[in-house]
């Protein structure tokens, strides 16, 4: 489980999720790993990948995207016989 508490994010076992929430850590569900990156840095990741970003959050949208598709489209296999299709 995770839990936040200003920008810092942890993952706690359940047991222990009654002292942190005392503490004012929040549960969350689903915490980018870029809301701690400054807007010119994501702009310039962006940019490197070929994109262009007009704002924070539409960098850490694209980046989302492209970092789900890259986990996701060859995970486990190391014999290239998958082909990317888009």
């Amino acid at each position: 489980m995770k839990v936040q508490k200003g920008s810092a994010v942890t993952n706690i076992l359940d047991k222990n999720l009654p002292k942190y929430l005392a503490n004012g850590w929040k549960v969350v569900d689903d915490v980018s790993p870029f809301v701690n990156y400054t807007e010119d840095q994501l702009k310039d990741i962006v940019k490197a990948k070929g994109l262009i970003a007009e704002t924070k959050e539409d960098a850490i949208e694209m980046l989302e995207i492209i970092t789900t598709k890259e986990q996701v489209s060859k995970e486990g296999f190391t014999d290239n016989l998958i082909k990317d299709i888009g």
